[in-house]
């Protein structure tokens, strides 16, 4: 969501409903992502954090850091992320889960009750569309304590531009079109990229039908609802060098006592420091005697200046751009920022020089603190503990010699090739190598899960196991390996209430009804064993384990 498709600016006309928002919301004109791809928004929006040498996600492990999330979560806040993609997207899990968020909604956490969208010729979805993912935040949230915090990431203004109910937004751009309508761009530069001008009126129906839904509940007068973009639309021709990060910021709220605009530039690295300076200042939000947030806030000045100094990186790997005062200096040319956030070609040394000499600065502390773990003390007042386990350099020689040449998958075939050989240690040395490149490995977790309980680790498979059901509630493997620990551990009782979850969740694995019944039976509760015996064989009259299972009940 670029600036540029809302408020009257070139491409706009296509989001009506968030241009009436915008009128009755606290509206920065010129305000800027940090990155040109999704990969920087969520560091950058919830933590303030440097790029690091490939954006933030990307380091092999994460320096200690703040965020808006832990933060919150230590005031008592429920905290919640939802995209309809994968949760993996651009690591996106590895901050998830070093803040400790409490609930990560994904694709793999959505029932059968949701659609995804269409896969495009190459076979490719981003997973479900914009309008399933603000219904399935609705429906959750009916069942989460407040206060709460609720990120979601919205795809489906992304390429392919698949969503539901396509021809009908195709034909309202041609309705709007072939009206009186008057438009900044041609018609014909509108009909060349129907589908894009589509997906923006279908994610502006879905953001306002989310909206009307929340007007309902009884907790909208008392949240705060912010709009912002990841970056710009890619495909759209792009006027300049900041276009790809002008994007809009919207915070709207039952609460705002009058809208204003601000023409004063800001970036997604103030919005975190403003708004726990404003939960601190106004609710029981603890505040922090030390932050180390690049951002200093948002500037709520109504006419235009920047004040701020911060780097941008249009891909992963390269800062080449950098904001300073009322200038950006990009790939070596210096360009002054107009009132209007145009830009001006600018040849003036001294300028420029000091212009480079910040930069230069910036990219030196950008490197130091993600590489050398400085960007807050580990010792300091909140601190999550880094989810990745740390190997000894005995460990990463196995690692490297077992792992030299294969891919992933191949990393986990030869994980359970040793598990079953009774190489457990081994079996999970290789799944926290997994893990630790892709954490919703959820195969590898189960597995490392199974080798913990065979060695009579339960405690500790029981943790892994329930953090696989927790980012994949639908997916068999999990609810069967945690029956089995329960059973062998003598716990049958939590069995019960682990498969009656699983049946609530639509696992139609027969084998977790046979687990229940066994465990059924071992608490003497023959009745519902027999039930559950019966339901079974009726759908395998011929499963001779069933039925020699089934004559042992009385």
């Amino acid at each position: 969501m670029g600036t540029e498709f809302l408020d009257g600016n070139a491409y706009s006309g296509f989001s009506p409903y968030l241009d009436g928002l915008i009128d009755e919301s606290l509206y920065w004109e010129n305000f800027l992502s940090t990155t040109g791809r999704t990969f920087g928004v969520i560091p950058s929006l919830l933590g303030s954090l440097p790029l690091g040498q490939n954006g933030f996600l990307e380091l092999s492990t994460l320096p200690n850091h703040l965020s808006l999330y832990s933060v919150l979560k230590e005031n008592g806040y429920t905290t919640s992320y939802y995209t309809g993609a994968q949760s993996s997207f651009d690591k996106a899990m590895n901050f998830l889960e070093y803040n400790k968020v409490d609930f990560i909604e994904d694709e793999n956490t959505f029932s059968s009750d949701y659609k995804k969208a269409q896969v495009n010729a190459e076979g490719f979805s981003w997973g479900y569309p914009d309008s399933e993912l603000f219904r399935k935040m609705l429906n959750d949230s009916n069942d989460k304590t407040t206060p709460r915090l609720d990120v979601l990431l919205t795809l489906s203004n992304h390429e392919p531009f698949s969503y539901p109910q396509k021809e009908i937004y195709l034909t309202r751009v041609d309705s709007l079109l072939n009206s009186d309508k008057t438009f900044k761009v041609s018609k014909n530069s509108i009909r060349d990229n129907r589908e894009i001008y589509a997906s923006l009126l279908y994610v502006d129906t879905s953001i306002e039908n989310f909206m009307t839904a929340y007007q309902k509940r009884p907790d909208y007068q008392n949240t705060i609802f912010i709009f912002t973009g990841d970056h710009r639309l890619i495909p759209i021709a792009q006027k300049d060098e900041l276009c790809r990060f002008h994007v809009p910021l919207i915070i709207y709220s039952p609460l705002l006592k009058k809208a204003e605009r601000f023409k004063s530039v800001s970036s997604h690295l103030d919005v975190t420091p403003s708004l726990l300076a404003f939960l601190t200042t106004n609710y029981d939000v603890k505040p922090l005697n030390n932050v180390a947030f690049l951002g200093t806030g948002l500037d709520t000045t109504k006419h235009f200046r920047n004040t701020h100094e911060f780097g941008l990186m249009r891909y992963k790997g390269v800062i080449k751009d950098f904001v300073y005062k009322n200038y950006l200096l990009s790939d070596d040319q210096l360009y002054r920022l107009n009132a209007d956030f145009s830009l001006t070609k600018v040849q003036d040394e001294l300028m420029f020089k000091e212009v480079s000499e910040a930069f230069q600065k910036y990219k030196q502390l950008n490197s130091y603190v993600t590489s050398q773990n400085k960007i807050y003390p580990i010792s300091a007042e909140i601190h999550q503990a880094a989810s990745k386990v740390e190997f000894s350099t005995e460990e990463l020689k196995e690692i490297e010699q077992l792992t030299k040449g294969l891919t992933i998958n191949q990393v986990f075939e030869l994980a359970r090739t040793k598990a079953f050989n009774k190489d457990r240690k081994t079996a999970r040395l290789l799944c926290d190598f997994i893990l630790n490149e892709i954490p919703v490995h959820v195969d590898a977790r189960v597995l490392k899960g199974r080798t913990l309980a065979w060695d009579e680790k339960y405690d500790e498979a029981e943790e892994e196991f329930l953090k696989s059901i927790r980012q994949f509630p639908f997916y068999d493997d999990p609810y069967l390996a945690i029956l089995d620990l329960y059973w062998w551990s003598n716990r049958e009782e939590k069995g019960i209430e682990m498969g009656q979850k699983a049946l609530k969740n639509k696992i139609k694995n027969p084998e977790l009804g046979f687990k229940m019944a066994k465990a059924y039976n071992r608490l003497n509760n023959q009745k519902a064993a027999i039930k559950l015996m019966d339901s079974l064989i009726k759908i395998f009259p011929k499963n001779i384990e069933y039925i020699t299972f089934k004559n042992t009940l009385k």
